[in-house]
């Protein structure tokens, strides 16, 4: 599950930069953030997209996105993929079902568990043997 960035220095750093698809056709420009809740890296950067009815934000993957100066390569995206994204409302944070339905569309992979799902559960200890035949445990 992703949260909505914080102002936070490296990560306003982001704000403004150029997202650049595949094919090196301009996307748009970064307006915010979703970083993961766990690494607090950035996993989303919202653009703004011309959509039928106007403006409305998009949510681009930065998965394998290279930074050169104040531009963004996203090497798994198209141009066409993020003006047809399915619209994620942004104030609300990123559900885990909004970002499998961007995975889905954007045709990604799903991203493995960083942690286990369940507690960690220290190993048992060897339970004591059987004393030898003939003796009694004491007490």
């Amino acid at each position: 599950m992703a949260r909505r960035a914080a102002a936070a220095t490296d990560l306003s750093e982001w704000s403004g930069r150029t997202l650049i698809d595949r094919n090196g056709e301009r996307i748009g420009e970064v307006d915010f953030l979703y970083v993961d809740s766990e690494s607090d890296r950035p996993e989303w950067a919202g653009v703004l997209n011309l959509h039928l009815l106007g403006m409305r934000p998009a949510l681009v993957p930065l998965r394998r996105a290279a930074v050169r100066g104040r531009e963004v390569r996203v090497a798994n995206v198209t141009r066409a993929q993020v003006r047809h994204a399915p619209y994620v409302e942004p104030d609300r944070g990123l559900s885990d079902d909004d970002e499998a339905l961007l995975i889905a569309h954007y045709r990604l992979r799903p991203r493995r568990p960083t942690r286990p799902k369940g507690p960690r559960r220290r190993p048992k200890a060897p339970a004591p043997a059987d004393p030898p035949s003939g003796v009694s445990p004491i007490g």
